[in-house]
């Protein structure tokens, strides 16, 4: 997959020294991928919540924080939207934020 950028990531993980190892392994994994569907994503990332439309959460840190993108299967495009904690995910989906 394109995984557009990757600047998101680093700037959550100069702010969180832990997530970076559980990001760093998302991106490569996420890289070397080419995914049809959400169901052919499940088998990789079995804890991936999808939010509606194009919109797809993943369980980062032992679901410490929460990675937020929109991914274009027909593109096989990923654009990361954000990176949260749990307690910043809680919020933005309360408040009908993120998804659709």
């Amino acid at each position: 997959m394109r995984v557009i950028s990757r600047k998101p990531l680093n700037e959550f993980a100069r702010l969180y020294p832990d997530s970076q190892s559980a990001l760093s392994a998302w991106w490569k994994l996420m890289r070397a991928k080419s995914y049809e569907n959400p169901s052919a994503l499940k088998k990789d990332f079995p804890t991936a919540s999808f939010l509606g439309g194009e919109t797809t959460a993943f369980n980062i840190g032992g679901n410490k924080y929460r990675l937020v993108v929109n991914i274009v299967y027909s593109m096989r495009t990923v654009f990361i939207e954000g990176v949260y904690t749990h307690v910043e995910y809680d919020r933005l989906t309360r408040v009908g934020l993120l998804g659709s």
